[in-house]
């Protein structure tokens, strides 16, 4: 079971996102958002950094009391290197009433850390491996064979004999 992380006015599971990238193809994960208070809360969810990777769906969205909602995160790698990316998703409530009664914005939010590791790995099949280790030994064996049989017509190779 996914950890929980808990704020003020909202729950968020899981308490972390990973994903695993192979190639270009965008990657989904999906995390619960909570509302455990007892007034209708505004949730927003976004990217601290790598908006442009990130998408959100949805964004923005109303819980009522006690209701909980499912958000897809995609990621989607384009023109990224290989490696390891570090960032967070905000995850921040608001309840309706203190914003529109008050004309005070009484926020509160979490930090959800995520991981992207990208692994552009274009793999050649392993017999186009094999392939070249073995036309590098023919190269060296026939290369051999050559010399071999200069030496034995006593040519040399370097200078005259």
């Amino acid at each position: 079971m996914p950890a929980v992380v808990f704020g003020a006015g909202l729950q968020v599971s899981p308490d972390k996102l990973v994903f695993n990238i192979n190639g270009v193809e965008p990657k989904t994960e999906e995390m619960i958002v909570v509302n455990p208070t007892a007034d209708v809360q505004l949730f927003e969810v976004y990217a601290d950094d790598y908006a442009k990777l990130i998408k959100v769906n949805p964004a923005s969205f109303t819980l009522e009391a006690g209701a909980r909602k499912k958000v897809l995160v995609t990621v989607t790698p384009d023109n990224l290197p290989a490696g390891i990316i570090s960032a967070n998703l905000s995850v921040v409530s608001e309840p309706l009433i203190s914003a529109k009664e008050q004309n005070v914005g009484i926020n509160t939010g979490v930090k959800i850390p995520f991981t992207i590791q990208l692994s552009t790995s274009t793999e050649k099949p392993l017999w186009q491996f094999y392939g070249l280790i073995a036309l590098g030994c023919l190269i060296v064996v026939g290369l051999v064979v050559w010399l071999i049989r200069r030496r034995r017509k006593g040519i040399r190779l370097f200078g005259k004999r």
